[in-house]
């Protein structure tokens, strides 16, 4: 048995010490995929955040709940899944 220790998104953001996160970070807090959130930087949906010397995307703390507030308040980010019903799934498949 190893000593692996897993942390939440929410343990993430709160975590002392840390200014800033990476987009992959970012999306696990947001519950969204990282090409989904890539995708709406690109579009302009959500703020660019700054970057670093290699060009990764740099988060604070202020822009990841800025992005949060977005896309828990604005319908054109949400990602357009919707929960299907068992009983819709048991109609569309072939017996």
């Amino acid at each position: 048995m190893s000593d692996v220790t897993t942390t939440t998104p929410a343990e993430t953001l709160t975590a002392p010490g840390r200014d800033w996160w990476l987009s992959g970070e970012v999306a696990d807090m947001l519950n969204i995929d990282y090409w989904l959130l890539a995708s709406w930087i690109k579009r302009r949906r959500i703020p660019m955040p700054a970057r670093d010397s290699a060009g990764r995307y740099l988060w604070t703390r202020r822009e990841i709940e800025a992005a949060r507030q977005l896309i828990g308040t604005d319908r054109r980010y949400r990602s357009g899944r919707r929960p299907t019903e068992p009983a819709a799934v048991a109609e569309a498949v072939p017996a």
